[in-house]
């Protein structure tokens, strides 16, 4: 039975009606509430865009750009992305510095429907300038039917990191072309050490394959030599402490297990969190190392014996010294003539004689304790010092008569010279010293006396040092005293001895000083400086020295035949410390007004790096002035290459013993071979002295010496002489010259 009442279609099309316009309007509010939502997500995600700081882009798939972000814009070199695409032929054709470079992008695109991280050159709108971008780009596509609408993309300028990468390039480029290798080395705050940085030279020094396989370079220190591994870690921790430069040599063993010796100098800087990084270069000196040990074994040590020679033995007995003074001991030195020697000589001939002074060299050594040192000072003189001879000062003489004794009885056995049986006897001349710290050169100069003294008493002993008995001793002490007065008196004079170049031009002089001693007639200075230095009188010559130089120079300043020649004056190196010595050469350049280039000072080698820092110092300062240094008698000392390089010498003068000696022995020439190409490796100046003929001439010539000093040119001379030379000198050139036009 139904229920309901039975309505009237007309009424149930009215509901139906009703019901459906009620529908229609709940949708189309819903409609417009989602369309205004739409709106709000669009323009929130455009301004997200529009603020981004990378550049964001939308194009048409044939790459006519319809959209850009300000920072895009911007990039390109506009104002806004309205002004951008306002200008429609710069936004379709593009900006590539590279031609084709549009074209590889848009296949790109078109084949994997992404790029990434393109990486081009631009030009800038209404400019010449040219950026790096790296640019990002995906297809967009119907979500309804997944067919391509448009592209759209991200750009960001990378210049910066370009040009670093390009500077990386040329700097690893620049470090493979440099001798060694550069590296940086990381100090973490935790104590441990890494290798942000290594140059391939750096790798293939240390014979590793490349920067990855350095790992921890502390893995590294027992490839360090034993010997050198403390110094190394001290330096390091220092240049840690101090921030100061890092320098160390070491020998390093390469995983072939050759070895190598390198230097590296690092200099440290402090980043964040207490790290500290070294920035440094290493290079391999182990040819230099050889070059300078075999110059030392030239330098240091005899060649027919192999015994130290003069030099190195001064050195010990300086060395002795110190040890006497810190210890209260005493020790001695005995000088050892043999007798007759020259008789063997003229006989034989030198091979025998040469024969004898090895087995006398062998026999000294065998008379000697190991802690004892023998030397040969050259022909037939030999030394032995005596060490560690205790406190008590009888007991000490008893040991080194006991020592001298010893050696006369070794002696007595004769020796063996093959086809010849020769027995020969010693004069030994003996000195003891303690504590007192006396001079070397005082030791040295005693016991030769005393040997002397062994010669007149008849040969064949000894003659211990007694001042009091010594007529000698006595002379020089007269001798001493003399010398306080004789700058007073104006004793002192210089005679000069011309230096020319290879064409015999005179281009200066040195400047040798003399004594007109009253009694005794011309001094040459090896027979008065030795005892001025003992008696504390040498800063009074040496002050007299550079006085009279300058003003020399000042004299010859006004004469046409003198003023372009300069001036050359021995001075002790000792005296570059003294502040008076100092002040006293500043002054009477400026009273005298003279060109400081004509001034040159020769420092003698030994001594010359004792207190390196405040005498480096002191010779920029008389560089300053124009003056020119020249290390003297270089050769006889032993100056390390990588020392003398910190030194600003101007010129190296070669000693006169090894040019006389050129003829005979093959040695000289190695060290003077040695010494001229160290000379023109750090472009110094160099003069020989003491040429005495025409092959020294020669053989200096051709290995590139450019000043010569000695007697096979010109002879020391007054400078009355010495004017009249260099006139005539110069009138011969100008007739040459007349000639020759």
């Amino acid at each position: 039975m139904n229920l309901l009442p039975q309505l009237p279609i007309s009424a149930v099309y009215m509901a139906g009606t009703v019901l459906l316009i009620l529908v229609l309007g709940f949708a189309l509010f819903s409609g417009r509430k989602a369309l205004r939502k739409s709106k709000r997500q669009f323009n929130q995600t455009s301004e997200t865009i529009e603020n981004l700081c990378e550049g964001f882009y939308r194009a048409t798939l044939d790459g006519n750009l319809f959209y850009a972000n300000s920072a895009f814009a911007q990039l390109i070199g506009f104002k806004s992305g309205e002004s951008f695409l306002a200008e429609s032929d710069f936004s379709s054709r593009g900006n590539y510095v590279e031609p084709g470079r549009r074209e590889q992008f848009r296949k790109l695109l078109a084949t994997e429907g992404k790029v990434t991280n393109f990486v081009s050159q631009i030009f800038r709108h209404n400019s010449t300038q040219k950026i790096w971008i790296s640019e990002n780009a995906w297809i967009v596509r119907d979500p309804a039917t997944g067919k391509p609408i448009h592209y759209e993309g991200s750009v960001r300028e990378i210049s910066q990191q370009i040009e670093r990468i390009a500077f990386e390039l040329r700097l690893e480029k620049l470090a493979n072309n440099l001798p060694g290798g550069l590296f940086q080395l990381l100090r973490h705050a935790d104590g441990s050490f890494s290798v942000p940085y290594a140059s391939t030279g750096f790798c293939n020094l240390l014979g590793l394959e490349d920067i990855n396989g350095i790992g921890d370079p502390s893995g590294y220190l027992h490839r360090i030599h034993k010997e050198d591994l403390p110094d190394y870690l001290r330096h390091i921790r220092q240049s840690a402490l101090t921030l100061e430069q890092w320098s160390s040599e070491f020998r390093f063993i390469r995983k072939k297990g050759d070895t190598r010796w390198l230097m590296v100098t690092a200099t440290p800087e402090k980043i964040s969190n207490g790290q500290i990084i070294w920035h440094g270069h290493v290079n391999d000196v182990t040819a230099r190392k050889a070059t300078e040990k075999k110059v030392k074994q030239l330098a240091y040590y005899d060649e027919l014996t192999g015994l130290p020679n003069r030099g190195a033995i001064t050195k010990r007995l300086e060395k002795e010294i110190l040890v006497n003074a810190r210890k209260d001991h005493h020790a001695a030195l005995l000088f050892v003539d043999l007798d007759n020697f020259k008789t063997l000589n003229d006989t034989y001939g030198h091979e025998m004689g040469d024969r004898l002074l090895r087995k006398v060299a062998a026999r000294l050594q065998k008379s000697c304790r190991a802690t004892d040192a023998v030397g040969r000072f050259g022909g037939d003189e030999f030394v032995v010092l005596i060490t560690d001879l205790g406190k008590d000062h009888d007991e000490a003489i008893a040991n080194t008569r006991s020592a001298a004794s010893n050696i006369l009885s070794e002696f007595s056995r004769g020796f063996d010279l093959g086809e010849l049986q020769h027995v020969t006897s010693p004069s030994i001349g003996a000195v003891l010293f303690g504590s007192d710290r006396p001079q070397a050169s005082e030791i040295i100069k005693s016991a030769d006396i005393a040997m002397y003294e062994a010669k007149k008493n008849g040969r064949n002993r000894y003659v211990l040092f007694d001042p009091a008995n010594l007529q000698d001793v006595s002379e020089q002490y007269a001798i001493q005293g003399q010398l306080r007065s004789a700058i007073e008196n104006n004793e002192l004079f210089f005679d000069f001895q011309p230096q020319v170049d290879a064409d015999g031009t005179i281009t200066g002089c040195e400047a040798l000083v003399r004594w007109n001693h009253p009694q005794r007639g011309q001094l040459l200075p090896n027979e008065f400086v030795p005892m001025a230095e003992m008696c504390g009188q040498i800063t009074a010559i040496n002050k007299w020295v550079v006085d009279t130089a300058v003003t020399t120079l000042q004299r010859w300043a006004k004469s046409k035949v003198m003023r372009d020649l300069s001036l050359s004056v021995n001075i002790p190196s000792h005296e570059l410390r003294s502040p008076e010595f100092m002040a006293n050469v500043m002054e009477m350049l400026r009273e005298h007004e003279i060109d400081g280039t004509r001034l040159t000072l020769e420092l003698t080698e030994q001594g010359i790096t004792r207190n390196t820092p405040e005498i480096i110092r002191h010779m920029n300062q008389l560089k300053e002035l124009g003056i020119r240094l020249s290390l003297d008698d270089f050769g006889t000392g032993y100056s390390s290459l990588s020392q003398l390089n910190n030194f600003p010498f101007d010129q190296v003068k070669i000693d006169g013993v090894f040019v006389s000696d050129l003829e005979n022995r093959e040695s000289s020439r190695t060290l003077i071979e040695a010494i001229l190409s160290m000379a023109q490796a750090l472009n110094l100046d160099t003069v020989a002295e003491h040429v005495g003929n025409e092959y020294q001439t020669t053989f200096l010539t051709e290995r590139g010496c450019r000043k010569f000093q000695g007697y096979h040119f010109h002879e020391p001379m007054g400078e009355l002489a010495l004017h009249e030379v260099v006139k005539g000198r110069t009138e011969e050139e100008k007739r040459q010259n007349a000639i020759g036009s």
